[in-house]
């Protein structure tokens, strides 16, 4: 439809500029007929200038949802199945540590993914750092970098501070995929 858009342009300004010279009409007459020419052109211009406004939104909207699959994909989507492979302990006192508050059972969580001996689960999250563009918001990037780099993140998480890193972590991917999901469900429905 674009390409037809011009070609009628370029039609209506080749019969205005015939008409007019090889007519050879008088000039009051030709005046009108240039007024009439220069209104068609304004009209085929407004015109273009509308599909490439919906062409551009459409390009935007693409892009914004290329993005978001992105964000979800190689980011929020491993970063949660990662937290979700942590599980609570049965034994309260299983490896020694205990949580800095006094409660008779605390509460420990062990990652349960790929158990090899010389694996660490949290080299996949380490791996995801160089993607912390994709973040969302701020917060869950603060957080996500706190509980990586602080030492936060192993296979056994029992002290106070590591486990609230652990849960707000969670806690706040979960709500930036829901947010996501909504996003892009709505551009592209």
């Amino acid at each position: 439809m674009r390409y037809s858009t011009k070609y009628l342009l370029l039609s209506v300004l080749l019969l205005g500029f015939l008409a007019i010279s090889a007519l050879g009409l008088p000039e009051q007459i030709a005046s009108r007929i240039n007024v009439f020419f220069a209104g068609i052109l304004a009209i085929i211009t407004m015109i273009q200038m509308i599909h490439t406004r919906d062409a551009l939104d459409d390009s935007k909207k693409d892009r914004k949802v290329e993005f978001i699959s992105k964000q979800l994909e190689d980011l929020y989507y491993p970063l949660s199945d990662f937290l979700n492979e942590y599980k609570e302990t049965e034994d309260g006192d299983m490896w020694g540590d205990v949580q800095q508050d006094n409660n008779t059972k605390p509460r420990e969580l062990w990652y349960s993914g790929d158990r090899d001996d010389a694996y660490d689960g949290c080299l996949n999250v380490f791996d995801m750092r160089w993607k912390k563009y994709l973040f969302q918001e701020k917060r869950t990037k603060a957080i996500f970098r706190i509980f990586t780099e602080d030492g936060h993140c192993s296979n056994y998480i029992s002290t106070d501070n590591s486990l609230k890193m652990y849960d707000e972590l969670k806690e706040l991917v979960d709500e930036d995929i829901h947010m996501l999901e909504l996003e892009l469900r709505s551009l592209t429905t």
